[in-house]
């Protein structure tokens, strides 16, 4: 059967989500005061709209306040991490300065926080948490959803029931007369050092792609579980949209497709990179064909350490409890002899590949030229040969 004539179809604006609601303005009053007069606000810079205005709020509010800032590896950037008042990122685990911040803070600002009530808990070792929180978030709606009840509620001084943009918004008019305490400028870091040769480690890689990235403006839509925050340079609203929620296994090339094409047709002039692990990609790598059909310019850079490795990980805490030997975490996780063909697979969807790079002498100016040819329109993948290992485990407390 052959459709002669298409439906007419409703405008299509008639179905777009209604605005948040706005911040109760009793409140608002509270909450100005409250963080006016904290010695050392903190303000956990979680979920954010994609829109430059909303990047530019919340480093008003956070220079206005001198307050410090804690963004999260597992959301999409919320702040710049190159700004004097970023102090670090921060997984399910809260470590090392985030932690003694947390510590110093008189006043803690939740900005649509991931985990907060886990995030608290793990900052003050499951004891009461001695500053002010005041929480911005609509996730209280979604503790009594599917397994959302096992989320553990966190200790709130003062509830905001909106999103963080409308909150803002409000908020900055009681501040005007507070002077920037700080002002930022967009300073890169200084390139690194990197060997003039040999294996790839984590680390290494991590530097040879900041290197490589200087000079073009990307959003990383995702990388890798062991990913280190530290060598991260996110400066602008889509410098990085996060990970996949609860591990995602599979979910990384479809998640890039989509977010390179959203970019190509709204947000054009980003060079859309997505890091992900080998087995991330294999479990999902049909997906690409549809980047390649509709040309969608696209770099998947696959962090190759032939492994399951997040399991691997798992295996050895599990065998170090157990009093079992740690040498055979590998079982049933290691993707090798055979090992698999990741560029040969990227060339049975349509698309173009390079490597396998398993050598440092090249990789920088490797990954620099798949970031011109995706600039110029290229849909792209490049297998990267790594060492197994994490940077700092984000899963692994061990």
């Amino acid at each position: 059967m052959e459709l002669k004539n298409w439906p007419d179809y409703e405008e299509i604006t008639r179905y777009r989500s209604p605005p948040p609601p706005g911040p109760p303005s009793e409140i608002l009053n509270s909450v100005a005061e409250l963080l006016i007069s904290a010695k050392n606000p903190l303000i956990l810079c979680g979920r954010i709209a994609r829109s430059k205005r909303a990047w530019d709020d919340r480093i008003i509010l956070a220079e206005k306040l001198g307050a410090k800032t804690i963004t999260n590896t597992w959301q999409e950037i919320g702040f710049p991490t190159d700004h004097p008042l970023h102090v670090g990122m921060t997984g399910f685990f809260v470590r090392d300065e985030v932690r003694k911040v947390h510590r110093q803070a008189d006043v803690v600002l939740s900005l649509d926080w991931f985990d907060l009530g886990g995030t608290l808990k793990d900052a003050w070792d499951g004891g009461i948490v001695e500053a002010k929180v005041i929480s911005c978030s609509m996730d209280f709606h979604q503790h009594r959803g599917w397994n959302k009840d096992y989320g553990g509620l966190p200790p709130v001084d003062i509830h905001i029931p909106t999103v963080p943009e409308a909150f803002i918004s409000d908020l900055l008019p009681l501040l005007a007369s507070i002077k920037p305490k700080i002002n930022y400028v967009i300073k890169s870091k200084p390139r690194a050092d990197l060997p003039k040769d040999g294996p790839i480690g984590v680390h290494e890689f991590a530097r040879a792609y900041r290197n490589a990235a200087q000079g073009f403006k990307v959003c990383l839509i995702s990388h890798t579980i062991g990913w280190p925050s530290e060598e991260s340079e996110f400066n602008h609203h889509l410098g990085c949209l996060a990970n996949a929620g609860g591990g995602g296994l599979g979910a990384g090339p479809g998640n890039a497709v989509g977010a390179a094409l959203a970019l190509r047709d709204v947000h054009d002039g980003y060079v859309p990179v997505a890091i992900l692990g080998d087995g991330d990609y294999l479990m999902g790598v049909q997906a690409l064909w549809t980047a390649a059909h509709e040309k969608i310019p696209l770099l998947i850079i696959v962090s190759n350490n032939k492994s399951y490795f997040n399991d691997e990980m798992h295996q050895e805490a599990i065998a170090k409890k157990r009093g079992r030997p740690t040498e055979n975490r590998w079982i049933g996780q290691r993707i090798d002899n055979p090992e698999i063909d990741i560029c040969a697979l990227a060339k049975a969807q349509g698309l173009d590949s390079i490597g396998p790079v398993s050598d440092m002498k090249h990789l920088a100016e490797v990954i620099e030229e798949g970031l011109k040819k995706v600039q110029e329109g290229a849909t792209l993948v490049m297998d990267v040969r790594i060492k197994p290992e994490y940077a700092v485990s984000p899963v692994h407390d061990r």
